[in-house]
C-alpha cells in the first residue's frame, strides 16, 4: 500500500511495497509513481494519478509494470482510492499486488499454444 500527496510524491509505503520494488520508504519519498513505472506506461500512469489527485474517477483495477531499483521489471495489479484525513489535504492511496508470476505463466501458455 502507498499514499501520495497532492504533489504526486510518495508520503508513505508499506514494507511489502518497498520489498516488491526494491526502494526504501525514504527513497520513495523523493520519487513519483511515474518515475518507477515502466517507461511504456509512464503517460498512462501520469494521467491516472492526475485524475486521482483532483478526485476524478480512474479505472479499477489496472495492471501495470514497475521498474525496480535493480532495473528488473515486475507486474502489479493496482487499485487506487481517495484517502481523506481530517484536518489535512486528501491523499491518493493505492494497493499494489505483485502479479509477475501470473503474467509470466500467461506468456508461457501463449507461447506453448503458438507452438502447437
Amino acid at each position: 500500500m502507498t499514499l501520495l500527496d497532492s504533489g504526486r510524491r510518495y508520503v508513505a509505503a508499506n514494507p511489502a511495497f518497498q520489498k516488491m520494488i526494491g526502494y526504501s520508504e525514504a527513497e520513495l519519498r523523493r520519487l513519483s509513481p511515474v518515475e518507477i513505472t515502466h517507461e511504456d506506461e509512464g503517460a498512462e500512469t501520469q494521467a491516472i494519478v492526475a485524475a486521482g489527485i483532483v478526485g476524478g474517477p480512474f479505472a479499477q483495477p489496472i495492471e501495470k509494470r514497475y521498474r525496480r531499483q535493480d532495473g528488473g521489471v515486475i507486474w502489479a495489479e493496482v487499485n487506487g482510492f481517495q484517502a481523506s484525513m481530517e484536518g489535512s489535504a486528501s491523499l491518493l492511496g493505492a494497493v499494489a499486488v505483485d502479479i509477475t508470476e501470473r503474467k509470466l505463466a500467461e506468456a508461457a501458455l501463449r507461447d506453448a499454444r503458438a507452438d502447437l
